[in-house]
């Protein structure tokens, strides 16, 4: 028995170091990713401000231009004004003066014909600052959310897809594409059951009894619910308790891990939107998680000795207060 331990020691510590690798290689991947769309990001922000000036200095190159031509124009007119004798202005206005009037004439002229005036228009007025329109859109704001938006699509370990059956059971509805099961509508009146008879659940078309699994399961903001898994075989029946291993919220209890009908109260602090389901067939092992923190709710053991499929449950009616589905989540 001790080499026996000594083996299994030695299992532990190899497993470990296996793992240890394969996590530097998952995280170089992420960070990899990331250094990459960092970089991306980057540079489309230079290019996006390197743009951006270029229009801003063409802009002001146009109006520094402008102002010296206007500057050049005012001190040319300013000097007529000093000009005394009558002889001397004659000889400004032919040297300078008319060709500098025609030039205002000019670029007035449109102006003018549409104004239907004849006073002149500063080309000033005309002429705007260029704003500041340099953005990065969503990634300005909300950076963080849109790069974790895009990191899923390297991501190729992702919870796998289930088919819920549809068993005929009245009381509940699958839908077409089998990811979604809710109580049927009551208000026809046709099926009056009592409050607590109508937790009925719908099973997986898949099975398992070797490897490791993980689903996830939308929830939302139901008031009662059931999900976990349930063995298969042929001494359990339908609606029997034996063989199931499911996490509830119960509307009149709170949390609860049932074990093949043994009830245990489970305190949560958050209310989940979302539930993950691992199973571990290798280590007959099933975990729940609050998959939007991935944080663990209850593991129990789970014996593997016949086909296991997964059970949802999307609790009682309550007077239509929760009509809503439990939906198996996709990525």
């Amino acid at each position: 028995m001790t080499k026996q331990q000594e083996s299994e020691m030695q299992k532990v510590k190899e497993k470990s170091e296996r793992l240890v690798a394969e996590i530097g290689v998952q995280f170089e991947k992420m960070h990899e990713f990331l250094r990459k769309r960092e970089e991306e990001v980057r540079r489309d922000l230079e290019n996006k401000e390197r743009n951006t000036t270029e229009t801003m200095l063409k802009n002001l190159g146009t109006m520094e231009r402008r102002l010296m031509d206007r500057r050049e124009t005012e001190v040319i007119l300013q000097s007529a004004m000093d000009i005394a004798k009558a002889d001397y202005f004659l000889q400004w206005w032919i040297e300078k003066g008319s060709h500098v009037i025609e030039v205002l004439k000019k670029k007035n002229l449109s102006f003018l014909q549409q104004l239907k005036t004849t006073v002149y228009r500063s080309v000033a007025r005309d002429h705007q600052v260029t704003p500041n329109f340099l953005s990065l859109g969503p990634y300005e704001t909300h950076l963080q959310f849109c790069v974790w938006k895009e990191m899923q699509q390297v991501v190729t370990t992702v919870p796998e897809c289930l088919t819920m059956k549809d068993d005929s059971d009245p009381n509940l509805k699958v839908s077409a594409d089998g990811r979604s099961v809710w109580q049927v509508d009551r208000k026809g009146g046709l099926m009056l059951w009592s409050t607590e008879g109508n937790r009925g659940s719908a099973v997986s078309k898949e099975r398992f009894q070797h490897g490791q699994h993980y689903w996830e399961v939308d929830v939302g903001g139901k008031l009662d619910w059931a999900l976990g898994v349930k063995a298969l075989g042929e001494s359990n029946a339908a609606r029997s308790p034996k063989g199931e291993k499911q996490l509830l919220l119960m509307h009149d209890k709170g949390y609860i891990f049932r074990d093949e009908g043994v009830e245990t109260p489970i305190s949560l602090g958050v209310k989940p939107r979302k539930i993950g389901l691992y199973l571990d067939c290798e280590r007959q092992q099933l975990s729940f998680y609050n998959a939007d923190s991935v944080s663990l709710i209850h593991s129990s053991k789970c014996a593997v000795t016949e086909d296991l499929a997964v059970c949802l449950s999307p609790g009682v009616y309550l007077d239509g207060r929760n009509a809503g589905p439990l939906t198996l989540c996709q990525y």
